[in-house]
């Protein structure tokens, strides 16, 4: 696989592959949009990272 390639269809992923290739496409329309700044507190226990926020419904 090459740099910037989408991964392969795999059927272990939960959608079908019509449903992974509308999402590969989609990709090209999508962009990110600032909505609001906030502080994200981030803690790790072992290999579980756990993100807490005054504004939870952003996480």
């Amino acid at each position: 696989m090459k740099e910037g390639e989408a991964l392969p269809y795999r059927e272990n992923t939960g959608i079908t592959e019509d449903e992974y290739k509308t999402l590969l496409d989609s990709l090209s329309n999508m962009k990110m949009v600032n909505e609001k700044n906030i502080s994200i507190k981030v803690t790790r226990d072992k290999d579980k990272l756990t993100f807490k926020s005054e504004w939870n419904e952003f996480l």
